[in-house]
């Protein structure tokens, strides 16, 4: 690891995707098997743009978990807190496209949820910049032990905190109070936060933008990222105001790991940073470059498999996709 890495933490798991498209998992009859896990995808988008990533999680000793392991060193992320556990199975996800482009969720849980702090590599935290949180995590399984002592570590070693609550009604069964409760201890350790409009609303328990951004700033986070969809971005930084960041026009094929590619690239950028942004002006390109590796991901089915290069990203021409 150097010491631009970023090192995320969370979920690597297998995504089953339903090519019947506009069907429901329980209709579905044709899935494809792709790597996914919300942190691994943001390291694979870091490591596929030409950045350093490292990634902590646990998977299965199964084909499943040999196949994750490999995807990942293929992709060039750093895999020495990637532990193999034979006591689980590697965890899956199933994930059915609607006619839009959107998705809908079941999960099947294993060893994801079961990584250790014992079990990281020496200097995980310690030799990276930014530390990546990809989820809130239930009160089940070891992963919020390990979460609650890499935020400390994290927060004494003045490492930059990012925290993604990856909000999924299937997980929390309208349990939203809970969801919230969990994502507190992430929200007053971290400097940046990306959220969805619905998870911003869900966490401030407001339905106004500006308003639920002010709610989470006044807990101590510094820059918030809201993904808007097609609408773009709403970029809010402490003491400095919003801006709305348009986002570019794709062919929507699969969504899945978009947003994961969003912040994978945003992160990238800050990586490279010798301080903390909080101007809006150099923020604003940060974030426009981080809209377009996340629209592009959505050009392709699943979500690792889909990242672009940084040399696609920096050709793409927006007029190309009508012609």
């Amino acid at each position: 690891m150097t010491e631009n890495t970023v090192a995320c933490v969370g979920d690597l798991l297998i995504d089953f995707v339903c090519t019947d498209i506009d069907s429901s998992i329980k209709n579905g009859t044709h899935f494809l098997k792709k790597a996914g896990g919300a942190p691994a995808n943001v390291a694979c988008c870091v490591a596929k743009l030409g950045g350093q990533a490292a990634l902590a999680a646990k998977v299965g000793r199964d084909p499943f978990g040999d196949f994750l392991v490999e995807t990942l060193k293929e992709q060039g992320v750093e895999t020495n807190s990637v532990v193999v556990d034979g006591h689980y199975a590697t965890s899956k996800a199933y994930v059915a496209l609607q006619g839009n482009g959107e998705r809908d969720f079941t999960f099947n849980w294993g060893a994801s949820e079961q990584l250790e702090s014992h079990e990281l590599a020496e200097g995980f935290v310690e030799n990276s910049k930014v530390v990546h949180f990809g989820a809130a995590l239930k009160n089940e399984g070891r992963m919020i032990d390990l979460y609650q002592n890499l935020l400390v570590e994290a927060s004494s070693k003045n490492k930059w905190i990012c925290f993604d609550p990856n909000f999924r009604p299937a997980l929390w069964e309208n349990n939203a109070q809970e969801f919230v409760r969990l994502c507190e201890e992430s929200l007053r350790a971290a400097h940046i936060v990306k959220v969805s409009e619905e998870e911003l609303h869900i966490l401030a328990g407001k339905t106004c933008l500006k308003e639920s951004c002010t709610f989470l700033h006044q807990k101590g986070v510094k820059i918030i990222l809201v993904t808007l969809g097609k609408n773009g971005t709403l970029l809010s930084v402490a003491n400095s105001g919003t801006r709305f960041v348009d986002s570019i026009v794709v062919n929507s094929i699969d969504s899945t790991g978009a947003g994961d590619a969003f912040i994978g690239a945003f992160l990238y950028l800050l990586a490279s940073k010798n301080t903390l942004p909080s101007c809006l002006d150099e923020l604003v390109p940060m974030v426009s470059f981080a809209n377009k590796v996340g629209a592009l991901t959505c050009t392709q089915m699943g979500a690792i498999s889909a990242l672009p290069s940084l040399t696609t990203v920096e050709s793409f021409s927006e007029s190309c996709v009508n012609q």
